[in-house]
């Protein structure tokens, strides 16, 4: 019994490890999300101002 104890506190520790290497992973990925939104709506606003000006 203690041993499989032992056993699910390292797979609960390993768990917690992983699900904050995916937070991570997340936050990056939204942090591109927001980048490429900005730079998208940028060019939009550019060729939108261009076409107005003909």
């Amino acid at each position: 019994m203690a041993q499989e104890i032992l056993e699910l506190k390292k797979e609960i520790a390993s768990l917690k490890s992983e699900l904050t290497s995916l937070k991570t992973t997340v936050s990056v990925l939204n942090g591109v999300i927001n980048t490429n939104k900005n730079y998208t709506d940028s060019k939009i606003t550019e060729l939108e101002q261009k076409l107005t000006k003909y």
